[in-house]
């Protein structure tokens, strides 16, 4: 399990902060800083890792941040596997971000007439062991910049380190903390700020990186992970990662993630042929229902005699599925795997319900999954395209 709690004690210690004092709402200053529920992706109408999902998010781990099988979720559980997937990266983008939503609410200690700054503040409490501030900067006109430094307790200022940063450009009319921008997360320089000789209160490894772009209560979002790892000590990193998702404003969600591990073995003795690419979708249509597709190709896979291997699964509106197979795809035609093994046979495509096709199922192939591994474009139907995805960190920190 990784160690998000005491991460959120963080977020708990800033928002007791965030009722002394300013208003997030009217101040143009703190209204160019994100929020959680912005940047959060969803699978199925709710922000996994911020609130709990109908299906896995409350028991599965909350930092596994890959499509791969939790412990909480078999293999051919593909939609409780996004969902997994979705709660770790949620888990991380609530414990940063929060902190700015609330420290946006205080009364600036620093303002002039392009920058505003709110704090410094210990954290966590009791027992502190780091530093935050935040600063936020007018570049342009309705356009700002941000970012969140800490530092060890007691460090001079030279000490501070930015643990996230980011810019937004907001138009007449949005909502506070939405508009059109980018942001990193950096978890190294988190994990820099843990006190020496002491357990790890942040333990996640890499860099979390996002466009994002927002159209009143709808939202269109593109993360890139490197070399990105929620708990350093268990899990090792993953190089890259491509995770791409929108809500729109009537509640219609897609997501799609792309990550590279070991998912499948050998089909006959011999040498493991390394890491494959595991490609996932999902949509959800609140009060009807939806599906969630993955596609795992290269690595072992030819070994069996295909191109890539196509998982398929319907659910209700309840998120009880109705259909679940396995197909092997060979140039462009899938046939269902005789003598699948347990729980990847179930029920028949005609339980499938109408409408929430992702345009992938077994007469409709998707793309080779190999194809675009990285790719930031949104799913269709999204409501809006979200920045191009920072670089690295030094793309928006200042």
């Amino acid at each position: 399990m990784t160690k998000l709690r005491p991460a959120l004690s963080l977020i708990a210690a800033v928002a007791a902060l965030a009722a002394c004092g300013g208003n997030g709402s009217t101040d143009p200053f703190a209204a160019a800083t994100p929020d959680v529920a912005g940047l959060t992706l969803e699978t199925s109408g709710t922000g996994e890792g911020v609130t709990a999902s109908a299906t896995s998010a409350a028991t599965a781990d909350p930092g596994l941040a890959t499509a791969a099988a939790s412990a909480a979720c078999e293999p051919y559980q593909y939609l409780c596997n996004i969902h997994a997937a979705v709660a770790g990266l949620n888990g991380y983008v609530r414990a940063v971000i929060a902190p700015v939503e609330a420290l946006a609410k205080t009364t600036p200690t620093v303002a002039s007439a392009d920058v505003r700054v709110f704090g410094p503040v210990d954290v966590p409490t009791p027992g502190p062991v780091a530093t935050f501030r935040l600063t936020v900067q007018q570049v342009a006109e309705g356009a700002f910049r941000w970012k969140l430094d800490g530092k060890p307790l007691g460090a001079g200022d030279d000490a501070y380190v930015v643990v996230a940063a980011g810019a937004m450009r907001r138009g007449p009319g949005d909502l506070p903390h939405r508009g059109r921008g980018t942001l990193g997360i950096d978890l190294d320089h988190l994990y820099a700020l843990n006190p020496a000789g002491a357990a790890p209160i942040w333990n996640g490894e890499g860099k979390l990186l996002v466009g994002f772009g927002h159209v009143g209560g709808a939202k269109s979002l593109a993360y890139a992970l490197r070399d990105f790892t929620p708990d350093r000590t268990q899990t090792p990193p993953i190089p890259a990662a491509a995770i791409v998702g929108h809500r729109t404003a009537a509640g219609v969600t897609r997501v799609r993630l792309a990550t590279v591990n070991e998912f499948v073995g050998p089909a006959a003795a011999g040498t493991d042929a390394g890491n494959e690419l595991l490609l996932s979708r999902a949509g959800w249509i609140p009060g009807v229902g939806g599906r969630a597709v993955v596609a795992v190709a290269g690595g072992d896979v030819p070994s069996y005699g295909i191109d890539f291997l196509l998982g398929v699964s319907c659910y209700d509106a309840v998120e009880h599925e109705v259909f679940r197979a396995l197909f092997g795809c060979t140039a462009g035609v899938c046939v269902r795997v005789p003598n699948a093994p347990a729980g990847f046979d179930v029920g028949s495509p005609s339980a499938c319900i109408p409408g929430t096709d992702l345009g992938v199922d077994e007469q409709n192939p998707p793309e080779d999954p190999q194809a675009g591994v990285q790719s930031e474009t949104p799913e269709p139907g999204a409501p809006a395209v979200p920045d191009p995805v920072p670089s690295s960190m030094a793309d928006v920190s200042f």
